[in-house]
């Protein structure tokens, strides 16, 4: 037996290793991204059912909105930093607030908004379209001392992003 045998014996042994390996990355990989696909169909879902709330005759039914509420909540509790499912949550909470009979409950439902917004803006800075519709969400939530600061920093944020 010459020393050159047992490397011989065990270069199968390594290429099977390597590709156990690589299969276990390949499933890990295509599980990523399935479940990743599953949240883009998911918040696509929400995103189109509200973009229709309000518009013509449309008003969604109790059940439609509490469905969209547990769609939002199971967005956030995956990926609570996702700048695109904060945004849509600001905006859920804008449309309660601008269905709401009762303005106290409207100022907080538009205050949650602004704050939620502004989650979503820190996560992207440069997003005009962004800092805008804080503005609009703060000047609902009325002249409280907390909506005044997250409009005003809103205002201070789209000027600096002015061109030239």
């Amino acid at each position: 037996m010459s020393v050159a045998e047992p490397v011989v014996r065990d270069k199968p042994r390594v290429a099977i290793a390597l590709a156990l390996a690589a299969l276990i990355l390949a499933i890990t990989a295509a599980w990523q991204s399935a479940d990743l696909f599953r949240l883009d169909l998911a918040f696509t879902a929400v995103e189109t059912e509200l973009s229709f709330w309000g518009r013509g005759n449309y008003q969604p039914g109790e059940a439609t909105r509490e469905h969209t509420a547990r769609a939002l909540d199971t967005l956030l509790a995956r990926a609570p930093d996702q700048p695109d499912y904060l945004a849509l949550a600001a905006y859920h909470s804008a449309w309660l607030a601008y269905e709401e009979d009762v303005p106290e409950i409207a100022r907080s439902h538009a205050l949650e908004a602004a704050q939620t917004q502004l989650l979503a803006q820190q996560r992207r800075p440069a997003y005009r379209q962004g800092w805008e519709k804080m503005v609009g969400y703060a000047r609902r939530a009325g002249s409280a001392e907390r909506a005044a600061a997250l409009r005003d920093l809103a205002r201070r944020r789209l000027d600096a992003l002015q061109p030239g």
